[in-house]
């Protein structure tokens, strides 16, 4: 049985943490949790005033100068107006080694929503603006570069940002409005440290495609923290940026830091891939994603500004060098496939934890310890695609991965689906996948395959197969032992229930893609008992299932539901239900 333990406190947050596991490895959840406590003024206050915007950024610059300089074992805060606009782009600079803080924050912070709560654009009358424009040929610059350095202990160390709001002043495209680190460090000892972004809004200069912005924040430093923060309309097209460019704009991104990340109770929208781990070689093994904490957030694209347009659209949350991941209470909502000859984009999946040796120098890529649970995955063309390892490139096994009590709503890919809960068809036909696998490494040594994966109490609604092994010349998961285990899932069977593209539905794709993977107290929707192992249950309708409210979206089961008390654990099949609501109640409103 699996144990959960509400935990509470500065650096845990109010996550859950499961404490038993069924005969497995169970993955390791990060190693370190950033604590972002706010912390008090011991030093000096600068104070930054504006009598007529636009400002001078170089005012503003010269007092992030002066405190640098100042006692680095002292809390500094730099207060600056709210409502004025700094036209120009900042410089955060390296710090001698202390333990102080140099805060820079709205002269109306108190007027701001509290620490814990997410700001809104509505806020932005209450913060100052950073602005700078777009790129000119050949010189890409953000708005704000927090510097590395080139010694021991001497990048950018304890800035916090609070209540600011940054955007682009033109329309002219831009690349990037906050770099943490330049992405060129070749030891930890040059990254900036200990760098919190607090209830920031973030976005372009306008919603038009013309005013194209790649990323949000970059944040290759070590211990970097995005929290109660609106992050909106990053979007570009192939070529927009620069002539080579491709397209692939991102809130949130990271390649080459050991971390740890902390991103809670944000609200990111981008119209490539929302949030992404890797996508770039780390310069060294020292660099190698690690300790990921993502709660809270809503992570969204906007499909009545960029489906049917010439944007980049991919997926949601991508991981493709990460160990060691917490993703709880997250809310993952519209993805989609092209349907018209001028969109760009994936297959519409929601979320990819793909294993990446991008650019063929990271033999040691890993997406490795993964707890996925408590989410709501809804709206989109595929559930979640698993590449458990890279091809052509050599990398690691994925492996320790929990998938568990989420809910995978309105995964549609067709658009006369004959299902209720599928109202928009998000592709044109080729996806409607909840778990998607492969592994496709032909000629790299064996195996090839994931190993610890189990899926566990999920409830989810896709219109064509719930899992799906698309590469099955290849054994997905690795023969017991250690195991791997479907259980206790209550899944719509779709056109095709468990399938692969060249064996049978039911058993025999799970004896041949994924070494006879144990499959027990499952409920598939729709499909035929008589080809899928004993010891699950096969309702022919939704109906007989029994939700309170199938239609108006309330999947509890009733009482009387013969799948009720009926998981190997005891418990209902499908996730809880009312332990998912309360671990999503603020993810649209950022509200807890």
């Amino acid at each position: 049985m699996t144990i959960y333990v509400l935990m509470s406190g500065a650096v845990a947050g109010s996550f859950l943490v499961m404490l038993a596991g069924v005969g497995w490895a169970a993955p390791e959840l990060p190693r370190v949790f950033i604590d972002t406590t706010l912390p008090s003024v011991t030093g000096t206050t600068f104070i930054v005033n504006c009598p007529a915007s636009p400002c001078a950024v170089a005012d503003l610059q010269n007092k992030i100068n002066t405190a640098a300089l100042a006692d680095p074992n002292l809390n500094h805060q730099i207060v600056v107006q709210a409502g004025a606009t700094f036209n120009g782009a900042l410089i955060i600079p390296t710090r001698a080694d202390g333990t102080g803080w140099i805060i820079i924050r709205s002269s109306a912070e108190a007027s701001l929503p509290a620490p814990g709560t997410r700001v809104a654009p509505a806020n932005a009358i209450n913060m100052p603006r950073i602005q700078a424009p777009g790129d000119t040929p050949g010189n890409p610059t953000p708005d704000i570069q927090i510097n590395s350095g080139a010694q021991i202990n001497s990048g950018a160390r304890q800035w916090r940002f609070i209540g600011l709001e940054v955007q682009v002043s033109d329309g002219v495209p831009k690349q990037s409005l906050v770099n943490v680190g330049t992405g060129a460090e070749t030891s930890v000892s040059q990254l900036p440290a200990n760098i919190v972004f607090d209830r920031m809004y973030l976005h372009s200069f306008s919603t038009a495609l013309s005013a194209a912005l790649k990323w949000g924040i970059v944040m290759n430093g070590t211990s970097v923290a995005v929290i109660d923060s609106y992050i909106d309309d990053m979007k570009a097209a192939p070529a927009q940026i620069t002539p080579a460019d491709d397209g692939e704009s991102k809130a949130l991104l990271a390649w080459n830091s050991p971390g740890p990340f902390k991103v809670v109770n944000n609200f990111l929208q981008a119209a490539a891939v929302n949030v992404m781990f890797g996508g770039s070689d780390p310069n060294n093994d020292t660099l190698q994603p690690a300790d990921l904490e993502f709660r809270r957030n809503y992570v969204r694209k906007d499909e009545t500004r960029w489906r049917f347009t010439i944007v980049m659209v991919k997926n949601n949350f991508e991981l493709k060098n990460m160990s060691r991941s917490l993703v709880e209470g997250n809310r993952f909502e519209f993805s989609w496939g092209a349907t018209q000859p001028q969109e760009v984009t994936q297959l519409g999946y929601l979320v990819l934890l793909n294993v990446r040796n991008q650019d063929g120098g990271n033999s040691n890529a890993t997406v490795s310890d993964v707890t996925f649970r408590l989410n709501k995955v809804v709206n989109g063309a595929g559930g979640i695609q698993f590449l458990v390892h890279d091809d052509p490139n050599a990398s690691q096994n994925m492996q320790r991965v929990l998938v568990e009590n989420n809910l995978f709503d309105r995964i549609c890919s067709m658009a006369s689906s004959p299902f209720p809960s599928c109202p928009t068809a998000w592709s044109n036909g080729t996806n409607g996948r909840l778990w998607a696998f492969g592994s496709y490494s032909q000629t790299a040594p064996p195996p090839n395959a994931a190993q610890d994966m189990v899926f566990d109490h999920n409830t989810a609604f896709p219109d064509q197969s719930p899992t799906d092994a698309q590469d099955s010349s290849n054994q997905v998961f690795l023969p017991p032992p250690p195991p791997n285990e479907f259980r206790n899932n209550l899944m719509n069977g779709g056109l095709y229930g468990v399938r692969s593209d060249f064996f049978a539905e039911g058993t025999d794709t799970l004896t041949f893609c994924f070494n006879s993977v144990p499959f027990n107290r499952n409920a598939v929707i729709g499909r035929a008992s008589t080809v899928y192992p004993a010891n699950n249950f096969f309702p022919a309708t939704v109906d007989e299932v029994q939700f309170v409210n199938y239609a108006g979206g309330n999947y509890r089961l009733e009482p009387t539901s013969p799948l009720k008390n009926r998981g190997t654990d005891g418990l209902d099949v499908g996730a809880n239900i009312d332990l998912l609501d309360t671990a999503t109640a603020g993810t649209i409103s950022g509200v807890w």
